[in-house]
């Protein structure tokens, strides 16, 4: 019985000497998985950073960029209204000048103007 005894311990011990074999490798393997994960977690965060500021300079650009293009129609509104006041002011001169020349024309007894 005590050989059997002693058979039993020392399979015992080599069971156990294994499962905790097993389990350092599974340790270690876990360990390698979570610096793998923290050091691709890094990486993206340090990625979305950078993804995050540049997002917000082309805000800034776009930004400057429709502020100036509302600068400029603006301004072309303001030169195209001009046009249009010189351009009402020289049609109105016009029919002036012709009704003043219908008006000379029906005075020296025609009734109508040939051009």
């Amino acid at each position: 019985m005590s050989a059997a005894l002693g058979l039993q311990t020392d399979q015992l011990k080599v069971a156990t000497t294994q499962a905790a074999g097993d389990l350092a490798g599974e340790v270690a393997k876990a360990s390698g998985s979570h610096k793998a994960v923290s050091s691709e977690l890094q990486a993206f965060t340090a990625a979305s950073t950078t993804a995050s500021l540049e997002t917000r300079s082309l805000i800034v650009d776009l930004k400057d960029a429709v502020t100036t293009l509302g600068v400029s129609l603006s301004s072309h509104d303001s030169a195209l209204q001009a046009q249009v006041s010189e351009l009402t002011a020289a049609r109105d001169a016009a029919e002036r000048l012709l009704r003043q020349l219908e008006l000379g024309a029906d005075v020296n007894g025609r009734s109508e103007v040939s051009v």
